[in-house]
């Protein structure tokens, strides 16, 4: 291994680790995050000395639509993808870090969100169909079997979870230069299919499901225009909608 290489991975294991160099790189692209670790630090306080349930939004970038909410807490996790969660040897590390995470969570006090699954829809499943000739359904339902069991695990440890839809089908283009990418058409397509089949199997195994999609999308799929945040993201507004969902499931005040 060359030496860029080298101080290249050395780099990203800092950064994963979540520590200082996490802080400063973050905080550097994003100038709230400092105010976002003293919103973390706020109610993190508050709930060891109230012991009011906190809820922990773990997942990708969509995470982002529920910070700064009273009791929520964000942990986006990088660009993870629900099909590589539970894989050790993921390019994006995202089940360790994952699992960094759920080890400062309070299992028996708070609720875990988990919101996963937009990139695969948005990118990977055309991509991967183009790639090997796979049909689309067969890499959904793959999918929704690794994500599954990582579901199951968390439950199983004894984790209060429930599971966010994706959000409705993006409209951006193919700004990273995938060489096979979907027309929205098809993105929206593949979005709604793999979100019936995450909430068939949330009903199946008991776990409670948010519908995202469902409640925010228009006929074609795609964000109702006030809930849009970008081309690919909700904004806040899809929150007391989430909140209510969670306090009827786990019967809470929040």
């Amino acid at each position: 291994m060359g030496i860029s290489l080298c101080v290249r991975e050395y780099l990203r294991r800092l950064y994963r680790r979540r520590g200082i160099f996490y802080f400063l790189y973050r905080s550097r692209g994003e100038p709230t995050y400092p105010l976002l670790c003293l919103h973390w630090a706020y109610w993190s306080a508050r709930a060891a000395i109230k012991g009011n349930p906190l809820v922990h939004f773990i997942g990708d970038s969509h995470t982002t639509a529920f910070n700064f909410q009273p009791r929520f807490l964000t942990h986006h996790i990088g660009q993870a993808t629900a099909h590589n969660l539970r894989n050790e040897k993921s390019t994006t590390s995202s089940g360790k870090i994952m699992r960094k995470v759920l080890s400062k969570i309070n299992k028996k006090r708070d609720i875990i969100a988990l919101v996963f699954g937009e990139i695969d829809c948005r990118i990977h499943f055309h991509y991967q169909h183009e790639k090997t000739g796979t049909p689309i359904a067969q890499l959904i339902d793959a999918t929704i079997s690794n994500y599954g069991d990582v579901m199951l695990s968390l439950r199983n440890a004894g984790y209060k979870i429930c599971v966010c839809s994706t959000a409705p089908a993006a409209r951006q283009q193919n700004i990273y230069g995938y060489p096979f990418y979907g027309t929205a058409q098809a993105r929206s397509k593949i979005t709604k299919e793999f979100n019936e089949k995450l909430r068939i199997f949330c009903e199946k195994n008991s776990i409670h499901f948010i519908g995202v999609y469902s409640q925010f999308s228009d006929a074609n799929g795609f964000t109702l225009p006030e809930y849009v945040a970008d081309e690919v993201h909700l904004n806040s507004k899809i929150c007391p909608f989430v909140r209510s969902e969670i306090r009827r499931a786990f019967n809470l005040q929040l």
